[in-house]
């Protein structure tokens, strides 16, 4: 199961690993580079409070828990689908605009 179903999946947890788990999945990126410390801080907890978190999760500690979330996240971006760029769509085009071409081409190919 993925990183981020398994932490939403305890989401009943106690309202501080709620807390936790809200900031990982809102911050990814920043918490692969954040040391045990920060991630306290930024939770208003404490560094004992992320460990039992980690441990509670299944991972060794708090560094176990940034691997599988940088390898999870790694997977994310190699699962990212291209953009096909012969559709007619200009970098600035609002969604209205967008929707209006995507019906003009299927009405074209009707």
């Amino acid at each position: 199961m993925s990183f981020f179903l398994e932490l939403q999946k305890n989401i009943a947890s106690t309202p501080v690993e709620k807390c936790i788990i809200n900031y990982i999945i809102n911050h990814p990126n920043e918490v692969i580079e954040m040391t045990m410390e920060d991630l306290a801080r930024e939770t208003y907890t404490s560094r004992s409070t992320i460990s039992r978190f980690c441990k509670k999760n299944g991972y060794d500690g708090f560094n176990s828990l940034k691997i599988q979330l940088a390898i999870e996240l790694n997977m994310f971006l190699k699962d990212e689908v291209s953009v096909n760029t012969s559709l007619p769509f200009d970098k600035g085009d609002d969604s209205l605009t967008i929707v209006d071409k995507i019906i003009s081409q299927i009405h074209t190919r009707s």
